[in-house]
């Protein structure tokens, strides 16, 4: 079976990924080597990457996130998939621009404000981190934590610093999210949600209840793990084209007489 359809006359199809909390648009390039044949737009999200210590900054509003991915799409309907928190950025935009955004890929979104997770540990390390006074250290802890320590120190100053400004956003996306920031019935697009399974964290679990409850298509994989796009590209970039090939039939039965 072929997954992807061609975009509109022949020409590639496009899809914007949009990454999650804390990341850069460039951890998505092993998946985008694997998208051949596609048009891929990535970008750093508000406050993160070239962005990282300069204005616009987030203010812990998730239709601002949506405002800035709607502005990307610039008026031409296109899937869009969002590796976590980017999936809750992703769902948001659909709510606010339903005809901009045909379909949606959703990987282990955290739905912190649900009843979904397994225990309350997550809702209780978030509240923790929203109510932590120094986001600069939250910035470089949790860079540390996710390229080790060795990684960490080899590099330049300046380079550690951007990671620890982007504390203040990852602080502010947490924030978001301790309450409901939309209703999740109200996210309109068809929709594929992806989850790794056997997850200490929840992150799979909280997935299948999403799918469920939208009645939206179901992409597990054994083993893969939250961070999918790093660890197993290609796995990610299967996702990217069952949404770009769900994306596609909803546009030609919008358009069909």
């Amino acid at each position: 079976m072929v997954d992807e359809m061609p975009g509109a006359h022949g020409a590639p199809p496009r899809v914007v990924l949009v990454h999650g909390a804390p990341d850069r648009a460039r951890s998505f390039n092993a998946t985008v080597r694997e998208l051949t044949g596609y048009t891929v737009t990535t970008y750093d999200r508000r406050g993160y990457g070239q962005r990282a210590g300069h204005p616009p900054k987030p203010t812990g509003d998730i239709f601002e996130h949506a405002d800035d991915l709607i502005a990307m799409l610039d008026g031409t309907p296109t899937p869009v998939v969002g590796h976590s928190f980017g999936g809750i950025v992703a769902m948001a935009a659909s709510v606010k621009a339903p005809e901009l955004i045909p379909a949606l890929g959703l990987w282990e979104p955290p739905l912190v404000w649900t009843s979904w997770w397994p225990d309350t540990r997550m809702q209780a390390a978030t509240a923790r981190l929203v109510e932590s006074g120094d986001v600069f250290k939250l910035g470089e802890l949790y860079t540390r934590a996710a390229m080790g320590e060795a990684a960490w120190q080899a590099l330049p100053a300046a380079q550690r610093s951007g990671y620890r400004a982007e504390g203040a956003s990852l602080h502010a996306d947490m924030r978001s999210i301790l309450r409901e920031p939309f209703a999740l019935s109200s996210v309109p697009s068809p929709i594929v949600v992806g989850c790794g399974s056997g997850g200490r964290d929840g992150y799979d679990d909280v997935a299948r209840q999403l799918a469920s409850f939208l009645s939206a298509e179901l992409f597990e994989v054994a083993g893969a793990p939250h961070l999918v796009h790093v660890a197993q590209p290609d796995t990610f970039a299967h996702l990217v084209r069952r949404t770009v090939s769900l994306g596609s039939r909803s546009l030609n039965t919008d358009r069909s007489p």
